[in-house]
């Protein structure tokens, strides 16, 4: 192919893709802990979508923009994206480059640089879009969390509620151990702070509650 012939197989390739985001909006998405915990949750959340769209197309590259990227996760800034694509791309000084980019004349496409760098068949972690949009990725995380321990009545489970706020805390860190544990104490006060969550304090002690108004919304 020429150069011509090339930028309009790459507008072509972004456009079949942007109408299929528009066709089947993503309401939950996921990513893998332990990239996350390497290279950020961003990062990993960028790895799981050119991953899923090799995976479900059979392609071995796909084309990807920053405003691309920025649709599919409206909950991240354009800062965040670049970022977390630059440290795919380049790795750190602790973990190798988990994405290769190559240009092509209309832009880059991006493929895997090592599929067996990655456990894959690693347990994804998962929140919705709707709340990541309104709260940040961590807290819809948590609230995620708190949602399914809740809807399944799960009885002797250690995230039975209430829940001391330290307990709470600890029980976060274990889960998210990307995250540090002044991150998660935040996050927690926006989901109270959005009504998603509730605090009482009790004999001294701050206890955490879901919301029954929000359980009651899924």
């Amino acid at each position: 192919m020429n150069e011509s012939d090339n930028d309009q197989w790459f507008h072509n390739m972004m456009v079949e893709y942007e109408e299929a985001c528009a066709a089947s909006p993503l309401a939950i998405q996921r990513f893998n802990p332990v990239i996350a915990t390497d290279y950020g949750i961003p990062a990993a959340l960028i790895y799981e979508h050119v991953y899923t769209r090799c995976q479900n197309n059979g392609l071995k590259e796909v084309a990807a923009t920053l405003s691309m990227l920025g649709r599919h996760h409206p909950h991240l800034g354009r800062s965040a994206l670049y970022q977390g694509l630059t440290t795919l791309v380049k790795g750190t000084l602790k973990c190798p480059s988990l994405l290769h980019r190559q240009w092509l004349c209309g832009g880059y496409l991006y493929s895997l640089s090592d599929p067996d760098l990655v456990d894959n068949q690693q347990q994804l972690h998962l929140f919705e879009v709707s709340v990541a949009t309104q709260v940040g990725v961590l807290p819809a995380l948590i609230y995620n969390r708190v949602q399914r321990e809740h809807l399944l009545h799960l009885t002797g489970d250690p995230w039975a509620y209430p829940c001391e706020c330290r307990r709470f805390v600890r029980l976060c860190r274990n889960r998210f151990p990307y995250a540090s544990e002044k991150t998660i104490r935040r996050a927690v006060e926006i989901l109270a702070g959005s009504g998603l969550m509730q605090k009482e304090e009790a004999d001294g002690h701050y206890l955490w509650y879901p919301c029954e108004k929000a359980i009651a919304r899924n």
